[in-house]
């Protein structure tokens, strides 16, 4: 099984884009286990936020003991890499409408 494993994570690591990424997730997986592991990581990215287990469970109808498990697993590799991944991308965007916000200042506006 280790070597399936092996392989998942390969083609994992290999997607090109968010498409191709989302086309593999939604064929091997079913409904409840995309489900499972959306909530698994909004948990774990709220958790990081600060927010309070009664905010994430009315946010996204888990129970504590789902809050506590994925809680205790924030220090785990995988989890660190996603909670990393999500922080950088939210980086980039405010950088980015930081970036066009400076442009739209300093570029004349064109006349109609």
């Amino acid at each position: 099984m280790e070597q399936i494993y092996k392989i998942l994570a390969q083609i994992i690591a290999d997607t090109s884009s968010t498409d191709e990424a989302q086309a593999l997730i939604s064929d091997l997986l079913s409904e409840t286990e995309r489900e499972g592991i959306a909530k698994r990581l909004a948990v774990a990215l709220m958790l990081a936020n600060g927010k309070s287990y009664n905010e994430i469970k009315k946010q996204l109808g888990v129970s504590s003991s789902t809050i506590a498990r994925i809680q205790e697993s924030l220090d785990k590799p995988g989890i660190k890499i996603a909670i990393s991944k999500v922080k950088t991308d939210e980086w980039a965007g405010k950088l980015a409408n930081k970036f066009a916000g400076a442009l739209d200042k300093l570029l004349p506006k064109p006349t109609p």
